[in-house]
């Protein structure tokens, strides 16, 4: 039977269900993720809450993928047709851990982000260039001893996020073969953040890869970034 859930978990569990039914070929539509989050997470949530949360996933850096179509609705109040925009056919992209066989950690600073509360606190966390404390993970091996660590980060007001800040303000010495892919929400390539997150490594980075998800180049800049990472691995072996 289960368990109900506090309603500050609907992003996660929204995060976990993308993970365990979706990709390119099994699409979520809204309507189906709510359902999915009624029978299995006991939690009810509409449209509108769930289109939030994945967009705050999307700023957070996931790979979500959707298709988007326009429908003519009613005002209102004065009853002229308005464009609506509708959302569906989601699903979560798996691309550099499946295709580079590569490890994959998730950290986090614990700190609540949902809402629009919680993105205006990740913006004024990221142009403070402020910290927490990183909540415990593992990885299989030390960081220096693997042939590449690519650290992924969602560009927070120009910065990179401020868990990866955390985790390279305690870390980074321990990083010297390392290479960055950034998830933006604009057209601007934020390559400063690169030299932002250089400033705490022990050595610049090798590769990197600046991605918005839906853009035009979005498939040429991620395969590019895969085959330059096979290109260097190979060289290493």
């Amino acid at each position: 039977m289960p368990v109900k859930q506090p309603k500050k978990l609907l992003i996660m569990n929204i995060l976990d269900i993308l993970r365990k039914y979706s990709d390119e070929e099994h699409r979520l539509s809204q309507k189906d993720i709510a359902e999915i989050l009624k029978t299995e997470y006991d939690m009810t949530a509409d449209r509108k809450a769930i289109r939030r949360n994945i967009l705050n996933l999307m700023d957070c850096g996931y790979n979500i993928e959707y298709s988007e179509s326009i429908r003519m609705v009613p005002n209102p109040k004065t009853g002229v047709p308005e464009e609506s925009y509708l959302w569906s056919d989601f699903y979560l992209e798996r691309d550099f851990t499946e295709a580079l066989e590569a490890e994959l950690v998730e950290f986090t600073d614990g700190v609540d982000r949902q809402g629009r509360k919680g993105y205006f606190r990740s913006g004024l966390d990221a142009m403070r260039r402020s910290t927490h404390p990183l909540e415990k993970f593992e990885t299989a091996k030390p960081l220096e001893e693997y042939r590449l660590v690519i650290l992924g980060s969602p560009v927070w007001a120009g910065r990179c996020a401020s868990p990866v800040r955390g985790l390279l303000k305690r870390r980074g010495q321990e990083l010297s073969r390392v290479a960055y892919v950034l998830t933006r929400g604009s057209d601007k390539r934020y390559e400063e953040v690169y030299r932002q997150m250089d400033s705490y490594t022990a050595q610049p980075h090798l590769l990197e890869a600046s991605l918005r998800s839906g853009s035009v180049g979005y498939v040429f800049w991620r395969d590019k970034f895969i085959q330059d990472v096979q290109r260097y691995l190979a060289e290493q072996t």
